[in-house]
């Protein structure tokens, strides 16, 4: 939990014995982070779509609806182009492109 206060993604803070504390609604912060670095959305643009809700400031079912819409559709390109890729590399290998101007793989990326 120490790396995601260090990245701003959460806060809390220190009880008399010094030990970290974190308000309730970081446990489901921490569940949409944890789920968000699965799909491979990096921490900063997890962070971004996280920042209108900054402790205390609670998001509606619409709120995360929209949200896991935007990744979804993030997701769906990213899947994509990747497949796409997948689809070229294996003309690609020893194909002979003497120009990385000419090769149809380093012109789709």
């Amino acid at each position: 939990m120490h790396f995601y206060e260090a990245q701003g993604l959460i806060t809390g803070w220190r009880n008399t014995g010094n030990h970290r504390r974190y308000p309730r609604e970081v446990l489901r912060r921490i569940a949409v982070i944890k789920v968000a670095q699965r799909a491979g959305i990096p921490l900063k643009e997890i962070g971004d779509a996280l920042a209108g809700s900054r402790m205390g400031g609670r998001r509606t079912p619409n709120d995360w609806s929209d949200l896991s819409a935007k990744w979804k559709a993030d997701l769906d390109d990213r899947i994509s182009r990747l497949t796409r890729l997948r689809d070229q590399l294996s003309g690609c290998i020893g194909c002979g492109c003497l120009s990385i101007s000419d090769c149809p793989l380093a012109q789709s990326l």
